[in-house]
């Protein structure tokens, strides 16, 4: 009976290094997981670009950066109310959903596109939009992730085509700086 009790107490004991092991596993992983959330975290809200993640379904907006809410004039809190389209010139907005349709489904793995966001102060602002779908473990697609680039040179370049400009200002090929 004691040799009996003894063997269960030693089961006991390397049940528990056992559970220990793995317990102190599960910590190391769950640390290096919050580190990397956080790196995550820190590297969407400090990034140099407008950043955005939105519901794949709704186009509403799920997580934005403070880039991005420069770029659009809204504030986060107001950006999580808005859906995409919402926030897109209603001329951008079909050839926007149809480069979006490609990559649901899976003809493109993403899109490039510039287009127009629609300020909160009504006015309009050209963006550079690289967008991708993020995908679950099943491959089904869960949330929109985009970041976009500010163009300031894309409301000067949109202004006239070449052409336009040929035919109403001549004279602009001879213009130099100095005589501009």
């Amino acid at each position: 009976m004691r040799v009996r009790l003894e063997q269960q107490a030693d089961g006991l004991r390397q049940d528990n290094e056992q559970l220990q092991t793995e317990l102190a596993e599960h910590e190391r992983a769950d640390q290096a997981l919050r580190k990397r959330e956080e790196q995550f975290s820190a590297m969407f809200q400090l990034a140099s670009i407008g950043m955005a993640q939105a519901d794949v379904r709704t186009g509403q907006f799920l997580r934005v950066n403070d880039k991005m809410c420069e770029t659009t004039g809204y504030s986060a809190a107001e950006m999580l109310k808005l859906r995409l389209s919402e926030i897109t010139h209603p001329e951008d907005r079909e050839r926007d959903w149809e480069a979006f349709q490609r990559v649901v489904r899976r003809e493109a793995p993403d899109y490039r596109l510039e287009k127009r966001y629609l300020r909160k102060d009504g006015t309009l602002v050209w963006v550079n939009v690289n967008m991708t779908v993020i995908r679950d473990d099943k491959g089904y697609w869960s949330q929109v992730e985009s970041c976009l680039e500010k163009n300031s040179e894309a409301t000067f370049t949109h202004s006239l085509c070449p052409d336009c400009l040929k035919t109403h200002f001549p004279d602009m090929e001879k213009a130099t700086p100095d005589n501009l």
